[in-house]
């Protein structure tokens, strides 16, 4: 990979995960959630536990693509992208 488009990649992930916990911390403590979208991508600032990684990665009645569940961006949900290649 060019480094100018690593750069360019880095420097957009680290600006979308600043952007969203700058937007959690400006709301009231009890608004909180953890969890929202940045710029229409979407972010999970809570710790995980095994039923949201089941729910998210492993639903195949689910999305193709899920947020996630750390941090920001998209991930691929297995069992409904296997489905949707399938047809």
């Amino acid at each position: 990979m060019k480094p100018w488009l690593r750069r360019t990649i880095i420097f957009s992930g680290i600006s979308l995960l600043l952007g969203a916990i700058f937007k959690e911390f400006s709301q009231p403590r009890g608004l909180r959630v953890g969890e929202g979208k940045v710029l229409g991508v979407p972010y999970s600032l809570r710790l995980p536990n095994g039923s949201d990684l089941r729910q998210r990665y492993w639903n195949a009645d689910g999305s193709p693509v899920a947020p996630p569940l750390l941090g920001v961006g998209f991930y691929p949900n297995i069992p409904a992208l296997l489905r949707k290649l399938q047809k």
